[in-house]
């Protein structure tokens, strides 16, 4: 089962899971500087939200889990997860300076699917190893959001199937399909 990404394109509270826009995050991350300066902000997913329309999964039922791009070398996926309490706010992208609009944020919704053609949670398929997972499938849509749209079909946010048992996503790797 996945765990289909419905795009929605009205306001969201800065708690909400969405694509882009402000990020919401414990104040101690900030603190710490535990960013790098080449990350670009892709998501952030509100695990109750997830729990409340689909009921349980392998992910967390609570907290949040935010998805990174960090394009220092080449680009590499990092996923922070956080059950403490997020309590500060940024627009994180605001000094991105790429060709697409990352700082409009596209509130997301869930629900449980078996079609795999969209952007979705805890994806298997062609492009996914045994003892993997997609922990996120991003499939950019020109209509809606078009982050890399011009040079990819989807983005895979990959982690080994133990690693997503035990809770550590220090690991996530990113997979491209070009077009």
């Amino acid at each position: 089962m996945s765990v289909k990404i419905k795009i929605n394109d009205y306001d969201c509270d800065l708690d909400n899971s969405k694509f882009f826009g402000e990020i919401l995050l414990p104040e101690k991350w900030l603190e710490d500087d535990v960013f790098s300066p080449d990350e670009m902000f892709l998501c952030q997913i509100n695990l109750d939200e997830v729990y409340e329309s689909v009921g349980k999964t392998t992910l967390p039922e609570s907290g949040m889990l935010y998805f990174f791009i960090d394009y220092q070398k080449k680009p590499l996926a990092v996923v922070r997860y956080t059950d403490d309490e997020v309590d500060a706010y940024t627009s994180f992208n605001e000094d991105w300076d790429g060709d697409y609009d990352v700082c409009t944020e596209w509130q997301i919704t869930f629900e449980t699917s078996d079609d795999l053609q969209g952007s979705s949670l805890l994806v298997k398929d062609d492009n996914i190893k045994d003892g993997e997972i997609a922990l996120l499938k991003y499939v950019p849509d020109e209509t809606t959001v078009d982050f890399l749209s011009d040079k990819y079909k989807a983005l895979y946010f990959v982690i080994e199937k133990d690693d997503l048992k035990r809770g550590d996503f220090s690991q996530v790797t990113l997979r491209f399909v070009k077009k």
